[in-house]
């Protein structure tokens, strides 16, 4: 058996990139941002304890539609914990971070019965974007 040994990389040869946008020379916007400093929408990470996983995923949609509406979110993403603990995380990009706290230290009453039938438990951690 013979062993190939991978190229070695100089300033001239460079890996080829690692995705297909880059590839073809494009790159997501939020990237884009990122690497000029413009970051223009920082990411929040919300994490809690609920009730039952299941139920709380059952909301899925509608907790996307009020964290965009009320809170100026984008590109939501659910998570559950792996050890199948009953904490889960909440990350999106926010307009109006201040707002956002503001809202979630003293949430109006049609979130707070939201939170209430998602099966949410406080206390919350958030995670903001530096």
């Amino acid at each position: 058996m013979r062993l190939i040994q991978p190229p070695i990389l100089t300033k001239a040869a460079k890996a080829p990139p690692a995705n297909r946008c880059a590839r073809k020379g494009l790159v997501a916007p939020n990237l884009r941002q990122r690497r000029e400093g413009e970051m223009t929408m920082p990411r929040m990470i919300i994490t809690h304890n609920v009730v039952d996983v299941d139920n709380w995923l059952s909301f899925k949609e509608e907790r996307e539609g009020a964290i965009a509406a009320m809170m100026g979110g984008s590109n939501i993403v659910d998570y559950v914990a792996q050890d199948g603990s009953k904490t889960v995380a909440i990350a999106a990009n926010i307009d109006d971070v201040a707002a956002v706290l503001a809202g979630l230290n003293s949430p109006p009453p049609e979130l707070h019965a939201s939170m209430e039938r998602h099966g949410v438990v406080p206390p919350m951690t958030i995670y903001i974007e530096k």
